[in-house]
């Protein structure tokens, strides 16, 4: 089975009641919120009300009222966060994704104790599923290393031939109005010239838009590129 595939189903089981985290490992560029957002719209969900988005950074406040937001979603509840590994590295925001996660007494407690918040709920049940989409993943940190421990955990390793076949499968989507036979164009020419190293499914359209930038020099635009 395809790699992409095998994360739809860790996707699909999260959302089952699987697990209550789900860290998606792979180098930038390998299609795993591209395919994150695919399995969305296959099982019918919707952002804003099935599943909430954040991508990079959020203050500890914010995230912890973020956290409540994804309470009041329809199951199955999804928080998906995308390049978050510098939130990973504050204290704070781990602490509360530790009780966002992990049971207690059956309960997953979210807490925020200050005097200094009025009007903010100090505690509540958190009932969501969390997807990890991340680049890198500092495992020395014994905090980060639980998250992984503790729910699923999937690596995207793709060789030059599985990138090749995907972006394969990506020339069949219109884009900006390039027919299919002069993407299919672009798309040999790209696999004949790019490099293990400079593959990854961003490249297929910096290649498209180097034709549109220009139609008839486009082959050295991306050559420039790779």
């Amino acid at each position: 089975m395809k790699k992409h595939e095998l994360l739809k189903k860790f996707i699909t089981g999260l959302a089952k009641g699987h697990s209550n985290s789900l860290i998606v490992l792979s180098k930038a560029g390998h299609g795993k919120t591209a395919t994150t957002f695919a399995t969305m719209d296959e099982l019918g969900y919707e952002e804003g009300k099935h599943y909430l988005y954040l991508s990079n950074y959020a203050s500890p406040l914010a995230f912890y009222e973020l956290l409540q937001e994804v309470n009041n979603l329809r199951e199955p509840k999804l928080l998906i966060l995308d390049d978050v590994e510098e939130t990973l590295k504050n204290s704070r925001i781990v602490g509360l994704l530790k009780g966002a996660l992990w049971e207690a007494k059956g309960k997953r407690r979210v807490c925020w104790l200050s005097t200094a918040n009025m009007g903010i709920t100090p505690e509540f049940n958190f009932t969501g599923r969390i997807i990890f989409l991340l680049n890198s993943l500092n495992e020395k940190n014994p905090s980060v290393y639980a998250f992984k421990d503790r729910g699923f955990f999937f690596e995207i390793n793709l060789n030059k031939e599985e990138m090749l076949e995907l972006m394969a499968e990506k020339v069949k989507d219109e884009y900006k109005g390039i027919p299919y036979e002069k993407r299919k164009e672009i798309m040999e020419f790209v696999k004949k010239v790019g490099r293990i190293e400079s593959m990854t499914l961003r490249l297929l359209p910096k290649a498209y838009n180097s034709f549109l930038v220009s139609p008839n020099h486009w082959r050295e635009l991306v050559m420039e590129i790779i």
